[in-house]
């Protein structure tokens, strides 16, 4: 028999190219911790992450805690939302008032990120010549460029 083809099916889209790479987003607060204090908070994490809610709900905060990871300076609280410096404030005022937290500087900070920009089709031989194109000759060309 033939088959017989179904008009209710589409052809398949095209993946989607994402030109950023996988990270820290906005939406995580840093805040930097020592070992012992880490280890302190997640030995109770799911209390901590319940008390800063409950504060960050008491000042009208549209901000909530999903979860703490450990990080390589501290702990990453990753948030529903971008949180404002009103939010940071009241994190650092949580963790500043925990007796048993060691560390004095742990003032939370939302993660700074670096953009690139990715140009395509640049010629690798430049101005009619047999020589490739070298890194002044692009920064020369791109400090013409009004949007540079």
């Amino acid at each position: 028999m033939h088959e017989i083809s179904n008009p209710s099916s589409k052809p398949s889209a095209k993946p989607k190219l994402y030109m950023t790479t996988k990270g820290l987003s906005r939406k995580h607060i840093l805040v930097p911790l020592n070992d012992p204090d880490k280890d302190m908070i997640f030995s109770r994490v799911n209390e901590h992450i319940a008390l800063i809610n409950s504060l960050l709900k008491s000042h009208k905060s549209r901000v909530s805690v999903d979860c703490f990871r450990a990080s390589w300076n501290g702990v990453t609280i990753t948030t529903n939302s971008v949180a404002a410096s009103s939010d940071l404030s009241l994190i650092e005022q949580y963790f500043k008032g925990l007796k048993d937290l060691i560390s004095t500087n742990c003032s939370p900070r939302l993660p700074q990120s670096k953009s690139y920009l990715k140009i395509l089709g640049v010629p690798y031989f430049g101005n009619n010549s047999s020589n490739p194109i070298n890194n002044t000759q692009v920064e020369e060309t791109l400090s013409k460029v009004e949007m540079f």
